[in-house]
């Protein structure tokens, strides 16, 4: 996916760098949309359409996290149990105020894109008055159900019958279903390459169209969310680097630690909170050195693999000292 991205980038960086580089030709200023078509078919970025997406994706993201800390009050369990009422919920706002409201999602906003009747426009481009491709109503109601129904109701239905026990032919069903999506959804992406047209199956099966919504404004193909990924790929990898050095240096330095301690700690008493006597005194298996329970109970507790202040190796359990 992240080669597929750069890709789309280069493809419409170059496009851009030849539309300009042919306003400069005959002397003129940068090219808006109008200005760059060949054809009366203004080709939508490709690139553009998918930062969208994903810009909405994240903003979905973003909002689901901060309704986990509405709830965090609530018992463990509570968003779990209703996430996707909640996710609904969330889905049916941004559904409400956004293309209810004949107005572009956050994503669309942000990269000039809106939705357009693509079978009104085919009745528009019977009476020849299409000059850009652009012209067009917006969505009709239908379609705008439509979107209610597909990006609400069946998601809403589909993490239910995730929590259903089924029976073994209803487990094969529902992994059939899976699998033509999955086809279905990787053929319409394919023609989505090709094309430009129709970013999803529910644009396509609406007749929903990704247009320009400002025929004036210039758009060139921005490289910021690739960029980004990017970054943080770089960094996800330094960190996979970074901490197992990190830890080496932490149990170097806990075993340098743990020997400065031994002599100065007096024989009998807890090398974590020099008590003396032990408080219900715990053994460390398996290396056989005792500890206060509470200070050995909780570093077992806080750390995954927690290693003795003694000898530095790792406790796998602890057992009740008895006395000799």
């Amino acid at each position: 996916m992240l080669f597929l991205y750069l890709l789309l980038y280069l493809e419409e960086a170059a496009r851009e760098k030849s539309s300009f580089k042919g306003a400069r030709a005959f002397g003129g200023s940068a090219p808006t949309l109008q200005s760059q078509m060949a054809s009366p078919w203004l080709r939508i970025s490709r690139a553009s359409q998918l930062d969208a997406a994903q810009s909405d994706q994240n903003d979905i993201s973003m909002l689901k996290e901060q309704l986990k800390k509405v709830f965090s009050m609530m018992p463990n369990h509570f968003f779990s149990t209703y996430e996707p009422e909640l996710m609904a919920l969330l889905h049916l706002c941004v559904w409400r105020f956004s293309i209810w409201a004949d107005k572009p999602t956050p994503g669309n906003a942000s990269k000039n894109l809106r939705y357009k009747n693509d079978g009104a426009f085919q009745v528009l481009l019977n009476t020849g008055k299409v000059k850009t491709g652009l012209e067009g109503p917006g969505l009709s109601k239908m379609q705008k159900v439509g979107f209610l129904l597909f990006t609400v109701g069946v998601p809403y239905c589909w993490a239910r019958l995730q929590n259903v026990e089924h029976s073994e032919s209803q487990d094969m069903l529902v992994k059939r279903i899976e699998k033509f999506y999955k086809v279905a959804n990787l053929a319409n992406f394919i023609l989505f390459l090709n094309t430009g047209w129709y970013r999803t199956i529910i644009d396509r099966v609406l007749k929903a169209r990704l247009v320009y919504q400002k025929p004036n404004v210039i758009q060139i193909a921005t490289s910021e969310l690739f960029n980004r990924k990017l970054v943080w790929d770089e960094l996800s990898e330094l960190l996979l680097i970074f901490l197992p050095m990190l830890k080496r240096a932490c149990m170097w330095m806990r075993s340098k630690w743990g020997s400065a301690t031994r002599a100065t700690t007096e024989e009998g008493s807890c090398v974590v909170c020099t008590a003396k006597p032990i408080t219900i005194p715990y053994i460390a298996r398996p290396c056989g050195h005792l500890y206060c329970y509470y200070c050995l109970s909780s570093r077992c507790s806080a750390y995954r693999s927690f290693q003795c202040a003694y000898c530095n190796q790792e406790v796998t359990s602890m057992e009740r000292f008895v006395g000799p």
